[in-house]
């Protein structure tokens, strides 16, 4: 943050040289970072109502929409301002549908893609319009600046982001990364299509890695469906994930140095759950002796720390601590309503 503060600050001292040497190109400047800002800001709404639309046609709830700072959760009635969503520029969290068989699961994948592609397509059309039909009427720099940015933000979605998600959903195995993201960040339990996601998971990563249990630590999206899969294993009691042990390759994924700094943090996200399956199965050494691990070679947050020793220590202080903490994110979504339960249900410290 300080370096942003940094390249602000000299940007407009910049300027104010600028002005002292030649007002007008300074004023010339202002004007065009100006008309800059608002057919950027113009550009990415206009996106984003794209996926709006998306969701209209195919029948699926907006739960946030997002532009810079500024989150309207639908479901809650709020406007949240928060600058820490600033740099994230824009975004839409669309409700999924239930779905509890294949048949269901590929319907729900068919209207996720048009979902993603109407964001590109919006912004492509209405890039054309404005640098056509709009720009003939009105000739004026903000109009022109909207048509570009639009043009550049519909075909680079098209090609780096939403399009390329558009592809990834229509396959039903590369879709389960997506969906346990959704499913675990929307506000309401679904509690059918968990369990079909769980299915299908365990039959991904058997079928891919029974043969190969090393390669689960080369792909970060298998490595997230491996974690939620634990994850949502624990929650409700079920066992078969663990069938497969890769309890070594992923210690040997953080021992290597080399790694990837993202898949490092998911693997020891998937390691702390382990130690506190294990602590709470009465295996302490073990599970000590795993999260020293983790804290000597992996990549974890305070909160995830804080959640691990409130487990391991049973500590009152710690898991009233923790509670906290995750109450002041506010996030209001589902896996908020599994943790708590979680804990809860074991009676662990500070959820009881």
């Amino acid at each position: 943050m300080k370096g942003k503060v940094k390249f602000l600050i000299g940007c407009l001292v910049v300027l104010a040289a600028i002005a002292v040497a030649s007002p007008g190109m300074a004023l010339n400047i202002v004007i065009f970072l100006l008309s800059f800002v608002a057919a950027g800001g113009a550009a990415l709404f206009v996106h984003e109502l794209g996926h709006v639309l998306g969701a209209f046609i195919t029948g699926r709830k907006v739960i946030k929409f997002s532009l810079g700072p500024i989150t309207l959760s639908i479901p809650q009635k709020k406007i949240i301002f928060s600058w820490k969503n600033f740099y994230y520029v824009g975004n839409v969290l669309v409700d999924v549908a239930d779905f509890k068989d294949e048949a269901s699961y590929e319907r729900n994948n068919k209207k996720q893609s048009v979902i993603f592609i109407l964001g590109p397509v919006m912004s492509l059309v209405t890039g054309i319009l404005a640098l056509t039909l709009l720009k003939s009427s009105f000739d004026h720099l903000v109009v022109t600046l909207f048509g570009i940015l639009s043009l550049a933000m519909g075909l680079g979605t098209l090609i780096f982001s939403d399009g390329r998600l558009a592809k990834t959903i229509s396959d039903p195995y590369e879709s389960l990364y997506y969906y346990w993201n959704i499913l675990f960040t929307i506000p309401h339990v679904k509690e059918e299509s968990l369990k079909f996601l769980l299915l299908k998971s365990e039959t991904y990563l058997f079928d891919k890695y029974i043969g190969n249990k090393k390669g689960i630590t080369e792909k970060f999206t298998d490595l997230f469906v491996l974690y939620y899969s634990k994850y949502f294993s624990q929650v409700i009691g079920r066992e078969r994930i663990h069938a497969i042990d890769f309890m070594p390759f992923l210690m040997d994924a953080l021992r290597d140095e080399s790694g990837k700094r993202h898949n490092k943090m998911i693997v020891s996200h998937i390691l702390c759950e382990e130690a506190m399956g294990w602590s709470l199965a009465g295996r302490q050494d073990e599970a000590e002796s795993l999260y020293a691990f983790v804290q000597e070679h992996g990549v974890t947050e305070p909160i995830t720390r804080l959640k691990v020793e409130s487990v391991l220590k049973r500590s009152m202080e710690l898991g009233r601590e923790y509670a906290a903490q995750r109450k002041a994110l506010v996030q209001n979504n589902v896996f908020d309503y599994y943790e708590e339960k979680w804990l809860k249900e074991r009676g662990l410290p500070g959820f009881k």
